[in-house]
């Protein structure tokens, strides 16, 4: 090839004139000339170049062109001998190629990251970035792009996509970031988070986004609202659930609930007392009932009972329930004889919180006033008054009960003139012309019980003191009595003994008690009662009271004996007369169908027709595990209802248990054993309770080798059986099948169970790893045949040195004992002596 030329032109002509061609691809140039005084013509190149060829046209032809730096030239070749050349312009480009570097990464709040986004091109690429927009976020390009992020914080977290571009195209690629101990934020505000609306009110909330968005709109279940602000005219719908949604840039789908609690008012509020009707008795237990007839939200009620205007109680409830429920509140009461005439009043109020109405919507109940029957008392009073011989006195025996009791006046007198007088409830008894110290009882008494008093008259002259017993002269109010003012007093000694000494009978049954005396000095004995008497029976030493059918509830059989001294002892016979319950039942109050897990219910007891009420011990039972047992102090002797409360709060364990109740009369010694009881019929309880998603089927962090599927198992215990819900980023490839999800990339996928009772949930993060098992297996593969090679290669320089060198077979001589080296001849082995020389491969 001639020399460089020395001119500007050649006389060819190149087509095209310039070439632009992508990387990679082939490229095709003809130069050709119009002259014919030349020697020949070609192209010089590194790749593709042709030689001096006698032509008038050459072609440079590369199929696949990828030397950035390359320079062809077309040159010619005159026949005077000077070689003229042109440089041909190529310009090679390629566009941005994929991005490398940029992956999904993890930091701790209030750490430091970064990410990386390179990618080869020609023109060089230029950078940019699509992500949610944080004032702790910097961008610097320098070839290439790296996006730094100081002091992570939830509103770091999200999606950041890297672009790179030339004029010729532009690639990009996504990379997540999560930020561990924070939350996602979510750029959006509501005008209020929560709202409480009465039912059947109109409501209006809006929706804001604090930066840019791609879209943003409400719904509420399936519906739809493409609008800023939700509203409704008229709230009927007491589980609803608006979501304000919104598509952000780097951050993709999130939402923000509104919080809405529905309320009305009860339609109406009472007042009842529980299996008993009129006036109730002093000590005796009851319980009243307030009835809140259709209110909702049960979990905001708070029921307030007043007596008079005192606060006496409050209760509340756990139990959530959205849509109108009837509610009872009990008050269990034990009133006293001040508490006759009280009043109960009971107010349902909703406590909805600050963004609830003020003061609280209430409903007060009308008042339930109370009458207290309760036995007779005694007022303060002297009880002792001194008085001179012949002068009149008055005698006061004051006393409260309720029913108004009846007084009944005895002493041990034979003269004077004693007058009973009574106003209202106070007695007084005149007594004229007093000579000698007496001594007075009073007795007080109505169907709840009876008290005596002894009052004491002394005369100014010596008294003479004895233990007496005088006869019993009844009274009715407003009647006049007289009695005897004095008289001589005998010690008395009561000589009667009752076998047995107290009795227990089942009503209707027969009784038969002995009354008997060892004193033969007597007129004669005999039992005083309203069945069964005897009448005064004369030379016996025993009498019997017999009964056939016991159906007094109150009966005091009373065995007394006449002395001979006109005294007459009394011994009164201790009867229980006691009945077993016709029913024992079960109920729960206020509430049908199943019960929620953790909401508090009360079961009742109802026993109808039972005595005597203090000996009840009503014995609760779950399963034939004893749960609690009720007793009662009141006495009362006849036959009443009763009803047991036991509040309970199910857990899931509780589904299918079986409630009872026992009503047991525990008598004493005297009674029957064991004890009389009638259980009720068992009551099977339905327990409803949120889902339970298995975390142990589902991590919270989950790693997926790259290449290898991930099946995410959502498993949830629940009653009723819990649906299962998968979220996660749409632009995920997943697939989804059976409530198993199975994943490939990185990134959080939300598990939802819903049930009736309530929604719970699991964010799982699936972090992306990558799988070296096939590294190390290759490498391992290859460790192996390095070892082989190695292994071969030094064997086969220790046989060379052991089996073939240089050998000598001068002055050989055989020998029948082998010797050194053999060489073998037809399989026949024959010792020649050889000697080793020190060339190796040749042989004489």
């Amino acid at each position: 090839m001639a020399g460089r030329p020395t001119h500007a032109a050649c006389p060819f002509e190149l087509n095209p004139p310039r070439l632009v061609v992508r990387y990679g691809d082939s490229v095709s140039v003809n130069c050709s000339t119009s002259s014919t005084d030349h020697e020949g013509m070609g192209w010089e190149a590194t790749y593709g170049g042709t030689g001096l060829e006698e032509a008038n046209f050459v072609i440079w032809t590369v199929e696949n062109l990828t030397d950035w730096t390359i320079q062809p030239k077309c040159y010619i070749a005159p026949k005077d001998g000077i070689q003229c050349l042109e440089n041909f312009p190529v310009i090679l480009y390629i566009p941005p190629q994929d991005i490398l570097e940029l992956k999904d990464t993890e930091v701790d709040v209030g750490s430091r990251t970064g990410l990386k986004c390179s990618s080869n091109g020609n023109p060089r690429p230029e950078y940019s970035w699509t992500y949610h927009r944080a004032p702790n976020v910097k961008l610097k390009n320098d070839g290439v792009s790296l996006l730094t992020i100081e002091q992570a914080t939830g509103e770091n977290i999200g999606y950041y996509t890297c672009y790179a571009s030339n004029t010729l195209g532009n690639v990009s690629k996504r990379a997540r970031v999560s930020v561990r101990g924070a939350e996602p934020v979510c750029p959006m505000k509501l005008s209020t988070e929560s709202v409480v609306v009465e039912y059947g009110s109109p409501v209006s909330v809006s929706c804001s986004n604090t930066t840019s968005v791609e879209e943003i709109y409400w719904t509420t279940g399936p519906q739809v609202v493409n609008d800023t602000t939700w509203s409704v005219v008229e709230l009927l719908d007491w589980d609803i659930r608006p979501d304000c949604k919104a598509t952000f840039q780097g951050i993709g789908r999130c939402s923000k609930p509104l919080h809405i609690t529905v309320y009305k008012t009860p339609d109406s509020v009472s007042i009842s007392v529980l299996s008993h009707s009129g006036p109730m008795v002093e000590g005796t237990e009851y319980q009243l009932q307030c009835d809140i007839q259709n209110i909702a939200p049960q979990q905001n009620l708070v029921v307030k009972w007043y007596k008079g205007n005192e606060p006496v109680d409050n209760v509340t409830y756990s139990n959530i329930s959205k849509t109108p429920v009837d509610v009872s509140a009990p008050l269990m009461i034990s009133p006293s004889r001040d508490d006759d005439g009280a009043q109960y009043r009971c107010r349902a109020e909703l406590d909805l919180g600050p963004e609830g109405p003020q003061p609280h919507p209430t409903v007060t109940s009308e008042p339930l006033n109370i009458t207290v029957h309760y036995a007779p008392k005694f007022l303060p009073g002297n009880d002792t008054v001194v008085v001179s011989a012949g002068s009149d006195v008055s005698l006061d025996c004051s006393a409260e009960g309720n029913p108004p009791p009846e007084l009944k006046w005895t002493n041990n007198t034979a003269e004077g003139n004693d007058n009973e007088t009574t106003v209202g409830r106070l007695r007084t008894l005149s007594i004229s012309r007093v000579t000698a110290n007496a001594t007075y009882n009073c007795t007080v008494t109505n169907r709840l019980g009876s008290i005596t008093k002894q009052m004491h008259v002394l005369v100014e002259v010596p008294p003479q003191r004895h233990l007496t017993m005088f006869p019993t002269v009844p009274t009715t109010p407003g009647a006049t009595t007289t009695l005897p003012a004095a008289a001589k007093p005998k010690v008395v000694t009561s000589p009667l003994e009752l076998n047995p000494p107290r009795v227990v009978v089942r009503y209707g049954d027969s009784v038969s008690v002995n009354c008997s005396t060892s004193s033969t000095d007597h007129e004669g004995m005999g039992w005083e009662a309203t069945y069964g008497g005897t009448g005064l029976e004369q030379d016996v030493n025993i009498v019997t009271w017999t009964v056939d059918n016991l159906t007094d509830w109150t009966i005091e059989p009373k065995c007394y004996i006449t002395l001979n001294d006109s005294n007459q002892p009394i011994e009164v016979l201790p009867v229980i007369l006691y009945k077993t319950p016709d029913s024992v039942s079960i109920s729960v109050l206020s509430h049908s169908g199943p019960m929620v897990e953790g909401t508090e219910y009360q079961l009742q007891c109802d026993i109808q027709n039972i005595a005597p009420q203090q000996n009840l011990v009503v014995k609760w039972y779950k399963g034939n595990e004893p749960v609690d047992n009720v007793t009662y102090s009141n006495i009362i002797k006849t036959a009443v209802d009763v009803s047991a409360p036991l509040m309970i709060s199910p857990s899931r364990d509780d589904d299918g248990a079986q409630y009872r109740c026992r009503a047991e009369l525990d008598l004493g010694p005297e009674g029957p054993q064991p004890h009389p009881s009638v259980t009720s019929e068992p009551l099977s309880i339905t327990v409803h309770y949120k889902p339970r998603i298995n975390a142990s089927r589902l991590p919270l962090r989950i790693p997926v080798f790259r290449g290898y599927p991930e099946e995410l198992v959502c498993e949830a215990e629940g009653y009723p059986q819990p649906r299962i819900q998968w979220l996660y980023d749409p632009a995920k490839h997943v697939s989804e099948a059976g409530g198993n999800l199975t994943v490939s990339e990185a990134g959080l996928y939300n598990c939802t169970a819903t049930n009736d009772v309530e929604t719970s949930f699991i964010v799982v993060e699936v972090v992306l790893k990558e799988d070296y098992l096939p590294l190390i297996a290759g490498f391992v593969a290859f460790m192996v045949v390095v070892i082989s090679v190695i292994f071969v290669f030094i064997y086969s320089i220790y046989y060379k040195n052991t089996k073939m060198g240089r050998y000598s077979l001068k002055n050989a001589k055989l020998s029948s004992t082998p010797n050194g080296n053999v060489a073998q001849d037809g399989g026949q082995d024959i010792p020649l002596p050889m000697t080793k020389l020190s060339q190796p491969n040749i042989y004489f």
